[in-house]
């Protein structure tokens, strides 16, 4: 994310905050880069001045605290850093400063990502959502500039318009980015849920894709007529990915799978491995060289020396203990006893 220099009208200090920089702005604040008391980089969400006594935005704003609160233990959004009001009344959010460039921001650089890349990026974000979902959370807001991109995978960020499951905006308004948006968000008092997350998805999965999302760009009216009444364009999308995509693509919410379902179906279908992909039967694999068992050698017993004693000698020595010893019998008996005792003492025996 670039950096701009502050500008004249904005302040030092943002809650015991030195502000470094401008990461961005829009008509709800702007984010600095900050600095906090301990030396920790911060992205310093503050809301404009004039909105400070808007009490629909400051509780939207109070919600969105809340959220980031509770769901910053998740390992795909950044970490709660603090949150206060300043000293004119305005609200202000930090989180844990990202390095790393937005998925917008990749696609406009570098082009549509290959079919290996999307299906890494796309079984990881379901796995973020669903994460979101199981927390009681809806994004509603989720587009390639909200996601950015990390060494160990994708952060989703801005939750300025989430809410939890279960709760109606009653605003009368439809907040969203209208190419992100499903057809349920445009329904005045519609319960909207994670299938709209779902949507979104499939969208910014057909973005970085294609470099465009499925229903197109242009004025918000027209994009929002086609989200609502045509089918999207899915052609330059992957063969193996395009079934998918427009599963999670339908009009009505029910009939979309829900992000927790996401990855083993991306599996099956192609988003983790190509539809024709199979495991190859595991071929027999040579032991290593250091695991390899050999056949024992035979055991061969060592051969006395010629002058060390042998219990046949002993008992020869100590007289004759009846025939068949070795002390009884002819020569030849005692020859043979001699070499039979001699064969079953392996190693010498001292006297």
């Amino acid at each position: 994310m670039p950096l701009h220099p502050l500008t004249d009208d904005d302040p030092e200090l943002i809650g015991g905050h030195r502000l470094l920089a401008r990461l961005g702005s829009g008509g709800m604040g702007t984010v600095y880069l900050a600095r906090m008391p301990s030396g920790r980089a911060v992205a310093l969400k503050a809301a404009h001045p004039a909105l400070a006594a808007d009490l629909e935005f400051v509780t939207r704003f109070s919600r969105e605290t809340e959220t980031v609160r509770a769901l910053g233990a998740l390992p795909h959004t950044p970490p709660f850093a603090g949150a206060g009001t300043d000293d004119d009344g305005r609200p202000w959010l930090a989180t844990a400063y990202v390095v790393g460039p937005s998925l917008a921001e990749a696609v406009t650089a570098h082009g549509p990502w290959p079919e290996a890349s999307l299906r890494s990026l796309g079984a990881r974000l379901a796995t973020g959502l669903a994460a979101l979902h199981r927390a009681g959370v809806v994004h509603r807001d989720l587009k390639p500039s909200n996601i950015l991109l990390m060494p160990a995978g994708p952060l989703l960020v801005d939750f300025g318009i989430a809410q939890a499951i279960g709760t109606d905006d009653r605003t009368g308004s439809a907040p969203g980015t209208p190419a992100y948006m499903a057809p349920e968000q445009l329904i005045p008092d519609r319960e909207v849920g994670p299938p709209c997350d779902v949507f979104a998805l499939a969208c910014v999965l057909t973005y970085t894709a294609c470099g465009l999302p499925p229903f197109g760009e242009g004025a918000p009216g027209e994009v929002l007529y086609r989200v609502t009444h045509q089918e999207p364009e899915l052609t330059a999308v992957p063969d193996a990915l395009r079934p998918l995509l427009a599963d999670c693509l339908a009009k009505e919410p029910e009939r979309r799978p829900t992000a927790g379902r996401r990855r083993p179906t991306h599996r099956r279908r192609g988003l983790v491995r190509g539809p024709a992909a199979r495991r190859r039967p595991r071929r027999h694999r040579r032991p290593h060289r250091a695991h390899r068992t050999r056949p024992a050698a035979p055991h061969t017993p060592a051969a006395a020396p010629p002058d060390a004693p042998t219990a046949a000698h002993r008992r020869r020595r100590r007289g004759p203990r009846g025939r068949g010893r070795c002390g009884g019998g002819d020569a030849a008996g005692r020859g043979a006893a001699h070499r039979r005792h001699a064969r079953a003492v392996p190693f010498p025996v001292p006297e």
